[in-house]
């Protein structure tokens, strides 16, 4: 959407004698405006591409066709409001580098696919307190496939069935009634 008082092919309109707007040839259009309470400067390209800086300090802009920046050194952003992006296709990210994300506050994801990790180095799970898995609210299995053994530091407590060819323990295992 354009920024209020003008659409692709129309420039903001001010107070004479406040105005200063040049069309060039081709259909470029710049815009410097100072009206009192509604200063604004507009550069719009002929296909509707624009930037333009508002009176409040905000600023719009709107490209038509891709989007490329290419920065050779470092770029900092730095937002103190709230952020949204909406994205409308896929997203590919590369990072030739590692990668650290640091949240002060909880993280939640929803992902309404399915979702799939893999890791070619270790992975390490660390929680200061609980982690619970689970696989569905009423149906759902858990597998978890290591090619050289499960190693279990601490109590394993299991509401339900034990199914398995062997169990070894290094300690006691205790059970009750019905144990084949």
């Amino acid at each position: 959407n354009a920024p209020s008082g003008f659409t692709q092919k129309q420039i903001p309109l001010g107070e004479y004698p406040y105005v200063n707007a040049e069309t060039t040839q081709s259909g470029h259009t710049f815009v410097k405006d100072d009206t009192p309470g509604s200063e604004q400067v507009s550069t719009i390209h002929r296909t509707g591409t624009f930037t333009t800086m508002h009176p409040d300090g905000s600023q719009t802009n709107k490209i038509m066709g891709d989007g490329i920046e290419i920065i050779e050194k470092n770029k900092r952003v730095s937002i103190k409001g709230a952020c949204q992006v909406v994205i409308h296709g896929d997203v590919n990210v590369t990072i030739k580098g590692s990668k650290t994300e640091r949240i002060e506050g909880s993280l939640y994801q929803e992902i309404q696919g399915d979702y799939n990790q893999l890791v070619l180095g270790e992975y390490n799970v660390t929680s200061q307190s609980d982690i619970d898995i689970c696989a569905g609210s009423t149906a759902g299995t858990i597998r978890i496939i290591a090619g050289n053994g499960i190693d279990l530091t601490g109590d394993l407590d299991v509401d339900g069935e034990v199914t398995a060819q062997q169990i070894l323990s290094k300690g006691a295992v205790t059970a009750g009634t019905g144990i084949h």
